[in-house]
């Protein structure tokens, strides 16, 4: 009996050292997934932000080379409106040599209606700049602050996603694990 007795208890050490290993395992998985799905955000982000701001940088360097301020601000809101992501735009005309003015800035505010702003609108996280340039002329610079919160979101969104699937993983593994042990003694 006291055989029967050690052989349970070394049967019941190597069953919990071998249901750590797999948990063990089973999480450095789940991190590996979320930083491979992190980094796969914030690769598509930034290649969101870059294209972004050349389609704009295109669309809006004819109008500020005809002066045509009204339609430079309709193009702008639209793409305020349409892009989530988008926290402001501001054009800076070159009016002298090196000199740039603003002509005009536009950013959401906290309830995400567009306002004027005076060209530095805060709580952005990432600002691309852009030429704009007309016959190899030099004729303004776009800036196109991008707000990071749609991606935080997301990346929150993920990481929860993940610890539930992780959390059934691991009871499932485990409950496995053990109706395997509970045979297995028998």
């Amino acid at each position: 009996m006291k055989l029967h007795n050690q052989n349970k208890k070394g049967f019941s050490k190597s069953f919990l050292m071998i249901s750590l290993i797999t948990v063990a395992a089973l999480i450095g998985l789940g991190i590996k997934e979320y930083i491979s799905r992190k980094s796969s955000l914030e690769a598509h982000l930034f290649s969101y932000c870059t294209s972004t701001s050349e389609r704009l940088g295109t669309l809006l360097t004819t109008p500020l080379w005809n002066f045509e301020i009204g339609r430079l601000m309709d193009i702008a809101k639209v793409e305020m409106k349409d892009q989530h992501m988008i926290h402001s735009i501001s054009i800076n005309e070159k009016i002298a040599n090196s000199t740039e003015q603003l002509l005009f800035c536009i950013t959401k505010d906290a309830s995400g209606q567009l306002i004027n702003c005076q060209g530095n609108p805060k709580g952005t996280n990432i600002e691309k700049t852009r030429k704009l340039i007309k016959n190899d002329i030099l004729i303004g610079t776009l800036k196109i602050h991008f707000s990071q919160k749609t991606i935080d979101q997301q990346k929150q969104t993920l990481l929860k996603e993940l610890s539930v699937q992780m959390f059934f993983l691991i009871v499932i593994v485990l409950a496995g694990l053990f109706m395997a042990a509970r045979s297995l003694v028998k």
